[in-house]
């Protein structure tokens, strides 16, 4: 542990005092800092802006005697924790007593001792600092506690929203299975195909919760801060996630449009660009009534060809102005059923937030209810650095 400073205050009336105080300590003890004043007055308001770790202060002084001072610093904050030694050629008993029953530590009589001084401001300084540790180490337990709470409700939060969401398709699921294998003989082959092609969609979104979930522990464990880099054709990024969803959307009745520039190509984690575009194009569908449009759109920033821009539009429900604030927050109150009651657990966004933070990107939406949300992410062709 690095060896601490002591800084030390003294009040007193008298120069020739102050000045023998500071010539005797600065001799006797390295790594401290003096500051003087001379009146109680002085010493209280270098109190306010200082913290001090010892205050060596005369009691007979005009204006505000010792014990005044001393009242008066108890209510700073700077000062009411801070050692008080004083130091005065009162020897009575019922000097130290009352000095004592206010708050002073200890006392020395002048002429002193500069051993018995320099002694008596050692053990101070030391106590102090110990003080101040276990202070800081308090803080620290605090808010260490406070975190871990919060992680709990955050992590019971999560059981509760996952128990729902995989509870109720599972069941499904489950149902469906049955209606199968017992009554296999009755069921012609076009409802087999429904049947399994439903236990199939739900299987499908399930594993896209899992995922979601998995992708999320990652990024706060920090193992999915890493990028492959490589090539990456945002035309076929987008064709790519357009045929991923084109039977979502076609289930709703939503038309999928894209308006990809050819040629257009950056440097990214393809895997990771691909999530953040399958999450916005989920998102978009989610809030689709049907007969709605979902354009993509992938093309140079104008103005600027080292920017590139990724846009999905949509024409759906829109979000609430009050949701806004909190849209990539993860798990959030602003988690809303889809159109088709569609359901999400709130790490979508979250998630498109941290991938292309790691592109050096940027993300903005703008969003008016009934009208419709257009997200348009922007990333350099090459990331820095």
């Amino acid at each position: 542990m690095s060896k601490l400073s002591t800084n030390l205050l003294i009040i007193d009336d008298l120069p020739d005092n102050r000045k023998l105080l500071r010539m005797d300590l600065e001799d006797e003890i390295s790594d401290i800092n003096v500051d003087e004043a001379e009146s109680g007055a002085d010493g209280l308001a270098l109190m306010k802006s200082n913290n001090y770790t010892i205050v060596i202060c005369d009691i007979l002084m005009p204006q505000m005697d010792g014990f005044e001072v001393l009242q008066h610093a108890r209510k700073l904050p700077n000062a009411e924790g801070t050692p008080f030694l004083f130091l005065s050629a009162l020897r009575q008993p019922e000097t130290i007593r009352k000095g004592l029953e206010l708050g002073a530590v200890d006392f020395l009589t002048k002429p002193y001792d500069v051993d018995e001084l320099v002694y008596k401001v050692r053990n101070l300084a030391g106590i102090k600092h110990l003080q101040e540790e276990l202070k800081s180490s308090q803080l620290q337990l605090l808010a260490a506690n406070g975190h871990l709470k919060k992680l709990n409700e955050e992590k019971n939060r999560v059981m509760q929203i996952v128990s729902h969401d995989l509870r109720s398709p599972l069941a499904g699921v489950k149902g469906l299975a049955k209606i199968l294998f017992t009554h296999s003989e009755e069921n012609d082959r076009a409802t087999v195909h429904d049947l399994a092609k439903t236990i199939y969609d739900t299987a499908d979104s399930l594993t896209r919760l899992v995922n979601d979930l998995l992708n999320i522990t990652r990024i706060e464990s920090s193992t999915a801060t890493n990028l492959e880099i490589g090539e990456v054709d945002l035309a076929e990024l987008v064709a790519r996630s357009i045929r991923t969803f084109s039977k979502i959307a076609d289930h709703k009745n939503i038309r999928l449009e894209a308006d990809c520039a050819p040629g257009v190509t950056m440097q990214g984690d393809e895997p990771k660009l691909a999530q953040v575009l399958n999450n916005l194009i989920s998102n978009a569908i989610k809030f689709t009534e049907s007969n709605g449009i979902v354009r993509i759109e992938a093309a140079p920033q104008p103005n600027s060809d080292n920017i590139l821009r990724l846009t999905v539009n949509d024409d759906g429900i829109g979000i609430p102005a009050k949701y806004k604030p909190i849209l990539f927050k993860k798990f959030g109150e602003h988690q809303r059923h889809g159109t088709d009651g569609e359901r999400g657990v709130g790490l979508g966004l979250p998630i498109v937030k941290c991938f292309v933070d790691l592109h050096a990107g940027q993300i903005d939406f703008s969003s008016e209810e009934g009208r419709g949300t257009r997200v348009t992410i922007t990333l350099p062709r090459e990331i820095p650095g």
